[in-house]
């Protein structure tokens, strides 16, 4: 398969504009930046990040070559966008990932937050992740800017007595770029499991409860019997926390 994910990367570096023209080629990321000393940095980076990021929700490492990345990278001073495309052929041979931003969230937190999905995806492969548990994961690595405005959200909710519908949240197949709401909702949702049961737990149980359903998941890792009892728990922390 090395031949295909070859012909991939170049196929793909072909596409991008020259100014993101220079490439890093590393074990589990290739970068395509607008000049090489970027490119070798996120690379470098980008490989701490999966190491740590799967050993914080994982509780292991993963195996080198599993879920190969292709990152391109344009710098922007007024955008902070990142996307993953996740690898979805039974050879495992690319995810995109495509980050429009500055400097130093492209080393920092916006980076972080795209190798979290790889990190996720890979592991779940051939499935894919419940999105809540996707977004919300890779939320914790947001900066405290971004954690900050989704509080915000979090305090509307308390004060408006009006919380979003976790059944729904559990069952949506996505979350757009623009669902702040369910950004929000998922962050919370994530921290709170983890806080109750650890962050191996979260991924197990957002893998168990996609397989066997949703009541018995809350019922068998956190000794909630439905959903129902997780949305009245987890409003009672949420409104804590938005109140500290």
């Amino acid at each position: 398969m090395r031949n295909l994910g070859l012909w991939v990367v170049l196929l793909t570096l072909s596409a991008v504009p020259s100014r993101a023209a220079d490439m890093s080629v590393g074990t589990n990321f290739t970068v395509l930046a607008p000049n090489q000393v970027l490119a070798d940095a996120v690379a470098k980076q980008a490989e701490a990040f999966r190491r740590e990021s799967a050993l914080e929700w994982l509780g292991k490492e993963l195996p080198d070559r599993n879920g190969r990345s292709v990152i391109t990278l344009d710098i922007s001073s007024d955008k902070d966008e990142g996307w993953t495309w996740p690898i979805d052929s039974p050879e495992r041979t690319l995810h995109q990932v495509w980050l429009t931003t500055s400097t130093e969230r492209a080393m920092g937190s916006t980076l972080h937050h795209e190798v979290v999905h790889t990190v996720l995806h890979s592991y779940y492969y051939p499935e894919v992740p419940p999105a809540w548990a996707s977004e919300g994961i890779a939320s914790q690595a947001d900066d405290a800017e971004r954690k900050a405005s989704r509080r915000r959200i979090l305090a509307g909710w308390s004060r408006a007595g009006r919380w979003p519908n976790l059944q729904s949240l559990l069952q949506s197949s996505r979350i757009g770029h623009d669902n702040l709401d369910g950004y929000a909702a998922s962050a919370s949702l994530t921290e709170f499991l983890a806080e109750r049961g650890g962050k191996t737990r979260v991924v197990e149980f957002a893998r168990s409860g996609q397989r066997l359903g949703w009541d018995k998941a809350a019922g068998e890792f956190y000794g909630i019997a439905s959903v129902a009892d997780l949305q009245v728990a987890w409003q009672s922390w949420a409104a804590k926390q938005a109140s500290n």
